[in-house]
Order: structure tokens, then sequence, then C-alpha cells
């Protein structure tokens, strides 16, 4: 590992690389609005506590998926989707992610008439 030091002295092995943390992500009116909601849940008790843009997974060969929010229930964790129109491109990328990582429940939201709706989970493809 010469010529990288500072990886040598962090202990890091082949193949692992230091990378710089990317710019925040601003949210878009929709993913803005959803945030006021869960924020509002958080203060009630319905949710531990919610993130956004915070996780990324991996669905193939340089393919990855980020949902929109990560949220924090008592007895699970969800990914949040927002939508006001979603393409056949990202409806697929959300189903792969759900059937690769079973572990959390994918939901689809979508605001209709002033209120945010679920639109079920995606998969759980147990």
């Amino acid at each position: 590992m010469a010529g990288r030091p500072e990886a040598k002295a962090k202990g890091l092995g082949r193949g692992l690389q230091m990378k710089p943390i990317k710019k925040t992500v601003s949210m878009n009116k929709l993913e803005l609005e959803y945030s006021q909601h869960l924020e509002r849940m958080k203060k009630a008790g319905h949710i531990i506590d919610w993130r956004f843009n915070s996780l990324r997974f991996k669905l193939g060969s340089g393919a990855w998926y980020k949902p929109d929010f990560f949220v924090i229930y008592k007895d699970r964790f969800e990914l949040h989707e927002t939508k006001g129109f979603m393409r056949e491109a990202a409806n697929v990328r959300l189903k792969v992610a759900a059937e690769l990582y079973p572990w959390f429940n994918w939901v689809v939201i979508r605001r209709a008439r002033g209120r945010f709706t679920f639109e079920g989970e995606v998969v759980n493809p147990k």
C-alpha cells in the first residue's frame, strides 16, 4: 500500500477505498412535505426516528438503489419511496431491491388530495 499511508495507518485492507463524503442531496417539494409529516409522527410517538437518503443498496454490477426515507418504528424498519409519478425503470429497481433485501418493509408513498397514502408494502417476497 505504498503511496497510501493514510489507508495503512487506518488498517484498511486490499480492495477497500476511502471515499470523500458526497454533498447532501436537497429534497424536492414532495419529499420536503413528507419529511414534515414524519416529524409530526415522531413528535406524536408513532415512529422513533427517520433519515433522508441515508442508505444505498447494491442491485448488481454498477446498479444501486437509494430509497428516499429510512423510517424507524419500535418494532421494524421501513424504507419509504415518495413518488408523484413512478416510471417503469424506478418501479423495477424498487422491486429488485425489495427482493434482494427482504429484511425491510418497502413502501411507496403517494400524495392524493393533500394526504399521504401508503401504496402498501411493495414486497416482502417471503
